[in-house]
């Protein structure tokens, strides 16, 4: 660590390259400030709440200055990291959440291979992928059998960035708004629209089931429902349409969002190359030097 951060008080230890036993330059990467300024932008246009990506900036700055001066990234270094927060006494959730925020750093870095994991983590990274079509099956399957409420329910997932706990905030009141109002960090309000066939869908459903205000998804005594049984329900409908159960939770759901609207924007990204190459084209045979 140079001089100038080691006047600095960092809540972890400076270890010399010897302490860190790092391996070879070559089997490093160098980080830069813009790497993250970079990685922090997709997050967000992929849809993640903006509280989320201030705390892995928060996350992300800390572990820039705890690197030595070239800021190079090597195959111990997440590990003793690691090591180092245990040693000045951090929790282990603020430990996971920290690492968590590098480990997909180095995911969009493209370097995998320097990550640190614990089991949650590496459980959570191998979810099976739900595919779009084994989704519509589910879909398909839950109107022919009459489960409107797992219809709903698969469809809110796969619809929404919606985060399983915060469910029992999809009320009458937000659906007839069109919006669900997520609390983010620091007090401030997140909104996340709700498509236009699936608010139809929900005011439909709680009128049928007398339900004026509150909570859409209720157990039976009225309670908003709650994790367990959300994955019960989408779990079963995943039985009774063929897919494999591991796929029936939120989560999964919530990937087919994200991974669904990667591939779109991918697609609009190579349309607007496509669209640009031609006026270029236009442009040549029109006034082109030759032409």
């Amino acid at each position: 660590m140079a001089k100038a951060l080691e006047q600095q008080s960092w809540p972890y230890e400076v270890y010399s390259r010897q302490e860190y036993n790092l391996q070879p330059e070559q089997n490093g990467i160098k980080l830069s400030q813009l790497d993250i300024d970079m990685f922090l932008e997709q997050m967000l246009s992929n849809g993640s709440k903006p509280g989320t990506v201030k705390q892995y900036r928060q996350c992300l700055k800390r572990f820039y200055a705890d690197l030595p001066d070239d800021k190079t990234i090597y195959s111990n270094t997440i590990t003793n990291w690691r090591e180092s927060m245990l040693t000045e006494g951090y929790a282990p959730r603020t430990i996971n959440v920290t690492i968590s925020a590098v480990n997909r750093l180095l995911d969009y870095l493209g370097r995998r291979d320097l990550q640190n994991m614990n089991r949650a983590e590496a459980k959570e990274n191998e979810s099976p992928e739900l595919s779009r079509a084994e989704y519509l099956r589910m879909l398909s399957t839950a109107k022919n059998l009459g489960k409107e409420k797992a219809y709903l329910l698969t469809k809110v997932f796969a619809s929404m960035l919606l985060p399983v706990q915060e469910l029992k905030l999809l009320t009458v009141e937000a659906v007839k708004n069109g919006v669900i109002e997520l609390p983010a960090f620091g007090g401030k309000v997140e909104e996340l629209n709700i498509p236009t066939g699936l608010q139809q869908e929900l005011l439909s459903y709680a009128s049928r089931k007398y339900i004026a205000t509150g909570p859409i998804f209720q157990t039976r005594d009225g309670k908003p429902m709650w994790r367990t049984n959300v994955t019960f329900v989408i779990g079963n409908l995943c039985e009774e349409a063929r897919v494999p159960v591991e796929k029936g939770n939120p989560r999964c759901l919530r990937q087919l969002y994200q991974s669904t609207m990667a591939g779109i924007e991918e697609n609009i990204a190579k349309m607007v190359k496509q669209e640009y190459s031609r006026l270029l084209d236009c442009e040549q045979a029109y006034i082109g030097w030759e032409s």
